[in-house]
């Protein structure tokens, strides 16, 4: 657990020596595992509380988090990526960054509580200005988490990070399902969220020996990382919760806590998928910036991985998603259905934009990946405003962020393009096998077995689950086969196979 030790006489932290290719391989393996074990207790938390809780709860709370997570978007990342991708790590530079974290969040603190009433009123929810001051708690002692954390990453120490993560995330679930089972009601997601997140911060400091100090020389060098990272964060935060905003024109608290919870559901399958890729990716990225053409070819390649997962896990849950909420969630939660099935697929658009902003952000362009980011925060905005009086209801909210990321998708392929030197041809081929294997599994699940087979829900939602995978695998390895076993995902699935057994 102990992190690098300075060299003699410099003040640098050690920076281990990795295989670039095989840490990747490896780690991204253990991180699959440990995000979803740390996803499962989520999904896990929720299908109980939204059997002990109501969707209106669910909405109240969803209302006060579109400030408190704003801040926390804000805050939380920019620092520990500014330290990752530092070349020459010393802790000056370290402690640098926990101070300006400890800085950023009392100022985000200070405005979330301010601004607590304005919410209130916008929504026409006075009891969200009282739980929004109370969450305002969380931004204050966001910035003293242990920045040691980040040299976990650093180094591809993922197996210690995730054992981090998979604390930070139980504990504040395990508070909140207590709570809930006794107050049965919105109190206990509150109570739980600022609990859970300070025995967080303490835990932080027993699972990595580094110990920051406040240190202000350094901060101007990591703020200037961090400001494009905190302005893209600041846009995919918008891009995501934005269109709460346009739900109180025709609903209340009730329709915000389904379209909350089926959005959360929805973008649950691929945005655990990618954040394997990311949190692997982000560091192998910043390591190869002086090898111009390891680095394109290394774009192609997590570019083909992401289409060949998200793409049919977004799709596939999409078709099953019916079965999905009545089985877990019940039958007061079968309205969000609609929007689990839309939103699902838009998940999987935005995971393959966000594979360009990531590269972006390690190569140094942190500022186009933040206007691409800004872009599709600004298409949607201007077509939810300008189509907004005529929405019937939150279904057509969501069929507009389907659209406009949609949209934004071959914008952001292009601009990586042009600065990896990368061939539209080789784009395309990393596209072509996902999207005719995913349309082989649609047909079958749309018309071979359709979601109203009369079938008991379990052995429907299994059936069809188990026989949209089959036919995308058969499918995808038959077009690999077709086409001459050409480098890319395939093979490297096929070879990660060939070593397992």
């Amino acid at each position: 657990m102990n992190p690098p030790s300075p060299e003699p006489g410099n003040g640098f932290l050690q920076q281990k020596e990795v295989n670039i290719h095989q840490a990747i391989s490896h780690n991204a393996t253990w991180i699959f595992i440990s995000r979803w074990s740390v996803r499962a207790i989520g999904v896990g938390s929720t299908i109980i509380l939204a059997r002990v809780l109501a969707p209106e709860d669910f909405g109240l709370v969803a209302i006060c988090l579109l400030l408190v997570g704003l801040a926390e978007t804000i805050g939380r990342e920019a620092q520990n990526l500014a330290v990752i991708r530092k070349q020459n790590l010393d802790r000056t530079f370290m402690d640098s960054a926990w101070t300006l974290a400890i800085i950023v969040g009392f100022v985000l603190g200070a405005g979330v509580f301010a601004a607590a009433p304005l919410l209130g009123h916008y929504f026409n929810e006075p009891r969200a200005v009282l739980l929004v001051q109370i969450l305002s708690a969380r931004i204050f002692l966001m910035g003293f988490q242990n920045i040691g954390i980040a040299l976990y990453i650093k180094d591809f120490e993922f197996s210690r990070a995730f054992r981090f993560e998979i604390l930070e995330k139980l504990i504040p679930v395990i508070i909140t399902i207590i709570l809930a089972l006794w107050l049965r009601n919105y109190w206990a997601l509150v109570a739980g969220a600022v609990l859970g997140h300070a025995i967080a911060i303490f835990i932080s400091f027993t699972v990595h020996d580094y110990r920051p100090k406040i240190c202000f020389s350094k901060i101007p060098e990591v703020w200037s990382f961090s400001i494009w990272v905190v302005l893209e964060k600041l846009a995919v935060f918008g891009t995501t919760r934005i269109d709460y905003f346009f739900i109180p024109a025709f609903g209340k608290a009730t329709e915000i806590g389904h379209y909350h919870v089926g959005t959360e559901l929805a973008r649950m399958p691929t945005g655990e998928l990618f954040l394997v890729l990311d949190r692997a990716l982000f560091p192998a990225y910043a390591r190869l910036l002086d090898q111009p053409k390891e680095l394109a070819n290394a774009f192609i390649n997590i570019l083909s991985v992401a289409a060949i997962i998200c793409l049919p896990v977004s799709v596939g849950f999409a078709l099953v998603a019916g079965d999905a909420v009545r089985l877990l969630y019940g039958a007061q939660w079968i309205p969000m259905i609609p929007i689990v099935e839309v939103i699902s697929v838009a998940s999987g658009v935005a995971a393959l934009i966000t594979v360009a902003t990531l590269a972006l952000q390690a190569i140094g362009r942190s500022r186009m990946a933040a206007i691409l980011t800004g872009l599709q925060l600004l298409l949607l905005f201007i077509v939810l405003l300008s189509f907004s009086g005529n929405f019937d209801g939150v279904m057509d909210i969501a069929m507009v962020r389907l659209l406009t990321t949609a949209a934004v998708l071959p914008v952001s392929l292009i601009c990586i393009q042009m600065i990896l030197s990368v061939s539209y041809i080789e784009t395309l081929k990393a596209f072509w096998r996902p999207l005719a294997a995913v349309s082989a599994m649609a047909c079958v699940l749309l018309f071979v077995v359709p979601g109203d087979t009369d079938l008991p829900v379990a052995l429907r939602l299994a059936l069809r689950s188990l026989l949209g995978a089959a036919v995308y695998a058969g499918t995808i390895l038959l077009l690999w086969l077709a086409a001459r076993k050409p480098p890319g995902a395939e093979r490297a699935l096929m070879r990660v196979i060939g070593n397992r057994l």
